[in-house]
């Protein structure tokens, strides 16, 4: 028969689990408001390059956390110390927190592919090479760009449904 948790291990895990989704999600969230505005502002190879560099960084780093806070809530709502109500919020906020993968992949995937793809032909490209795009082309770039930006809310707003849910079930 297995013991419960001890109340230290306990507030370890919802500390840790609201800290990396309040950080992913303001990490992703600063990426819409203020590095994707930024972005807009460069010719488009240089912009399309640089957005690149910040989704593969991204990337790299985001994930981790979001699965963290996943495993901390799935932990405390499975972990038998609380009610039947909280243990279900914590639920959920495990269930947002990975939620973002099938967003991702569902909504995402395919602005995500083209701008990879765009970035790609840009490496061989000067970053002020203007020449060899039509304004047509930047548009379109440029759009590509803005729409990753808004739709990357939709995760964002996901991460901080969980952060809100999780917080509430702390308390």
């Amino acid at each position: 028969m297995s013991s419960s948790p001890s109340p230290s291990t306990i507030k370890a895990v919802q500390a840790v689990s609201l800290f990396t989704i309040a950080a992913s999600s303001g990490a992703k969230l600063g990426l819409s408001i203020f590095a994707v505005p930024r972005l807009l502002e460069s010719p488009g190879p240089l912009m399309l390059q640089q957005w690149d560099r910040m989704f593969v960084s991204g990337r790299a780093i985001l994930p981790a956390a979001d699965v963290l806070s996943a495993l901390g809530f799935s932990y405390l709502a499975y972990s038998r110390v609380f009610g039947e109500r909280t243990a279900k919020m914590y639920a959920l906020a495990a269930a947002l927190s990975v939620g973002i993968v099938p967003y991702t992949i569902l909504v995402m995937s395919r602005t995500n592919n083209k701008l990879r793809r765009r970035a790609e032909l840009t490496k061989s490209m000067s970053i002020t090479d203007e020449t060899l795009e039509s304004a047509e082309v930047r548009e379109s770039d440029k759009f590509l760009v803005d729409h990753w930006g808004v739709l990357n809310l939709g995760r964002t707003a996901m991460l901080a449904a969980a952060g809100l849910i999780g917080l509430y079930a702390s308390l």
